[in-house]
């Protein structure tokens, strides 16, 4: 019980932290999605209720606070937590190659859906100059996702006194 209640202000904390901090220190040019590998996390690690309930509540603040379409990020974040949960039932997800291809694939992803939401509700041309820094950005993030994940495992057990697995 504890745990839910504890969610909404922890979410909004990490996406507060997510957005601001990384932007200072990167003076905007880079973005690392810790909510979207908590997301990637929750569906490799988590038990299905506690992680729909992490999915759902990280996709609404991220959705109040970033101002995209709407539901954008709620709707991609379900789409991504079950396509990591369908994976993890075929796949080890402890192995670091699969971490990382799910997440640089998954950011890929989220930048080509926003391009096309962009165009198509907003009539926003198509751009591909930030093409490069997309791709940097989805291999920063795939680089750090098995040290994010390190992380989380020992936040968890830190926790709740035993991992998930």
């Amino acid at each position: 019980m504890m745990y839910y209640l504890l969610l909404p202000p922890a979410a909004l904390v990490c996406v507060v932290l997510q957005t601001t901090l990384v932007d200072m220190l990167s003076w905007g040019t880079v973005r690392l999605e810790v909510s979207l590998v908590l997301v990637l996390y929750a569906g490799f690690h988590l038990g299905i209720v506690r992680a729909a309930a992490l999915v759902v509540v990280f996709g609404f603040i991220m959705d109040t606070l970033t101002g995209t379409v709407p539901y954008f990020y709620t709707l991609f974040y379900i789409l991504v937590f079950l396509a990591a949960r369908a994976v993890s039932f075929r796949v080890y997800g402890e192995g670091a190659l699969v971490i990382m291809s799910a997440a640089f694939l998954c950011v890929l992803g989220q930048a080509a859906v926003i391009v096309v939401l962009s165009r198509w509700i907003a009539g926003v041309p198509l751009s591909f100059d930030g093409m490069e820094v997309t791709v940097y950005n989805s291999v920063l993030l795939a680089l750090t996702t098995p040290l994010f994940f390190a992380l989380f495992r020992k936040i968890e057990v830190a926790a709740h006194g035993k991992s998930s697995l």
